[in-house]
């Protein structure tokens, strides 16, 4: 392992900030379901989406490491897109894949807010015409 990497004080407040900001989606997400805005078969979508996302950027890191057949970037963002972001966020920051390459962080950043504007709209906007004023 690089001991360059290890020693550096800002990994830690990155790593501690990724888990923090998906624990903190997941937990808003619950709080939308305690108060029944939110089906909470979303809010489970969410949760397993996450843990999928985690273990195909460790499963990626891995290969990369190891030299073996590496899972697509394409791959890699639409999991995020489609909802595994948290863990995503979380397994770019543990593993420490990812963080450097410039075009993957901008594209995954319009993931994110691409699947976060889509559930907004979902969540209040009940009708989505009478958001826009249409109805």
């Amino acid at each position: 392992m690089n001991r360059k990497l290890e020693k550096n004080p800002r990994h830690g407040r990155e790593l501690r900030n990724a888990w923090l900001l998906s624990v903190a989606f997941l937990s808003l997400l619950a709080g939308l379901v305690y108060v029944e805005r939110l089906h909470p078969a979303i809010l489970g979508f969410y949760a397993l989406a996450s843990v999928y996302t985690f273990l195909i950027f460790a499963r990626d890191k891995s290969a990369a490491k190891n030299g073996r057949w590496r899972i697509s970037e394409k791959h890699l963002h639409l999991a995020a897109l489609l909802g595994g972001w948290p863990g995503a966020l979380a397994a770019r920051k543990t593993f420490r894949h990812k963080t450097g390459k410039r075009s993957f962080r901008v594209v995954f950043w319009l993931m994110v807010l691409a699947n976060s504007g889509t559930l907004f709209l979902l969540v209040f906007c009940r009708e989505l015409a009478g958001c826009f004023g249409w109805a």
